[in-house]
């Protein structure tokens, strides 16, 4: 699912609301003489800088633009502005509660960022956290709108944010990967990708378990950790760091003993993952680890084929045991 969609779950996340402080999602009568309460009524009329005089592009996309200029390695303030511009026009209270607290494009004032986090929706520990951690705030301290959850909902959409970054630099990686590579190379890594992405998502999706507010952010979260170790490897190998001589034999033994536990458990449970959805996953696995091995023998013809396989099916035997 896309991160805007994702967005769109949480009410008041980027969207304003008609009361102060946004009580609307905490379905549990509110103590108003809290800390957290009487902070926010304390900045209820702080007051932010003027209004950028730049245009927002129609439906833009705040929160992307945000966490994508935070990972430029240097950003202009015209560009923190155009990001400013967005969030106003979409009434995107957590980036400007980010914007402000960290003093991005505009002076930091944790006042005005305590306002807008007491703007937007979110369960009331959130709400709570979100408030005494901008009251606690070091100078040098980079505030983040998700450094506080405890909602399902909102932790899918961190989950997304977390992901998307993550996704930006494994594909820059990767594309720097490529463009050094000889061409015979070049179709085996391709295979690598297509492979690797296949399996992320399947494993992610067939092997999480079912059921609770957190399962979106779960299936999120393993298919950016597949990916990242993917990423990772092949940054290591790149740099002739390979793995070291296993037992592949022992290793692959494990995980066919594992496997068949799966496939026949002792006691069959109707709302745990279920053999088929990790028959079908051990399938794309298999031809995953096939094309990590083809593309090694091409790309580093030093590495021990057995040691790579070992690694793959280590990580494999990881897996299957959090199913």
């Amino acid at each position: 699912m896309r991160l805007f969609a994702l967005l769109m779950l949480v009410p008041g996340f980027a969207l304003a609301q008609a009361a102060y402080p946004n009580m609307e999602n905490f379905g549990v009568d509110v103590d108003k003489s809290a800390d957290w309460y009487q902070q926010c009524l304390k900045v209820a009329d702080a007051k932010p800088a003027p209004a950028p005089s730049v245009s927002a592009a129609p439906k833009c996309d705040a929160s992307d633009a945000y966490y994508l200029k935070l990972d430029q390695a240097v950003t202009s303030d015209a560009e923190w502005a155009a990001v400013r511009s967005c969030a106003v026009a979409s009434q995107n209270t957590a980036v400007l509660s980010m914007l402000y607290a960290n003093g991005l494009g505009v002076p930091r004032d944790t006042a005005v960022a305590t306002r807008y986090a007491c703007s937007t929706g979110a369960a009331l520990a959130e709400m709570e956290g979100r408030v005494q951690h901008l009251a606690s705030l070091a100078p040098n301290e980079r505030y983040d709108h998700c450094d506080n959850i405890t909602s399902g909902t909102m932790g899918a959409v961190c989950s997304a944010i977390a992901a998307r970054r993550a996704e930006r630099i494994k594909t820059a990686f990767t594309r720097h990967v490529r463009s050094s590579l000889a061409p015979a190379q070049t179709a085996a890594f391709d295979r690598l990708l297509s492979a690797g992405q296949a399996f992320a998502k399947t494993h992610a999706e067939n092997e999480t378990a079912p059921g609770g507010s957190g399962y979106t952010g779960f299936v999120i979260d393993a298919q950016a950790r597949e990916n990242e170790w993917l990423r990772e490897h092949l940054a290591a190998f790149e740099k002739g760091q390979f793995p070291p001589a296993a037992n592949f034999a022992a290793d692959d033994a494990e995980l066919n003993r594992l496997y068949a536990a799966r496939m026949h458990p002792a006691q069959p449970d109707p709302n745990a993952v279920q053999p088929d959805a990790i028959r079908a996953t051990q399938r794309l696995w298999l031809g995953y680890r096939d094309a990590w091995v083809a593309f090694a023998a091409r790309r580093y013809p030093q590495m021990d084929a057995a040691a790579l396989k070992a690694l793959l099916t280590q990580w494999r035997i990881k897996q299957l045991q959090r199913v």
